[in-house]
């Protein structure tokens, strides 16, 4: 078994919980207090793995910055996805928001210089498809 595969599939777990579980969420509480309530739960694991393993926090201005703008703009996101499911199905909300690697490829392409085979470019366009499909 590859190693990277247990891994994988306990973020696939997880990130379904984290998708499914705010519907519920914002049957009862209004999206602000279910974002902080996300944000404080995340910020819970992220002081126990500093607490618990003696971690020193390692610092690197541009690296640091980096980071620091990855967890804005996933806090964003995830406000993003809460106005959508307050509005519409979480099936069809969760399904296209997780078409995020979409954009990602673009970008590993644009300033990565990574490169596809066709059979990736053909996935690519089927995934882009896949959002009007379920768009409309």
């Amino acid at each position: 078994m590859k190693e990277w595969l247990i891994p994988t599939l306990g973020a696939v777990i997880c990130w379904a919980g984290w998708a499914f579980l705010p519907k519920i969420a914002v049957q009862h509480l209004e999206l602000k207090s279910v974002l902080i309530c996300q944000v404080l739960g995340g910020l819970t694991i992220a002081l126990f793995i500093l607490v618990s393993s003696n971690y020193q926090l390692e610092l690197n201005l541009r690296a640091s910055s980096i980071a620091f703008a990855s967890g804005a703009l996933n806090i964003l996101g995830v406000l993003f996805y809460l106005q959508a499911i307050t509005k519409g199905k979480i099936a069809l909300v969760a399904t296209i928001s997780a078409l995020y690697p979409l954009l990602v490829i673009i970008l590993a392409l644009l300033f990565l210089q990574e490169s596809l085979s066709l059979k990736q470019y053909i996935g690519l366009t089927f995934g882009l498809f896949s959002i009007i499909l379920l768009a409309a």
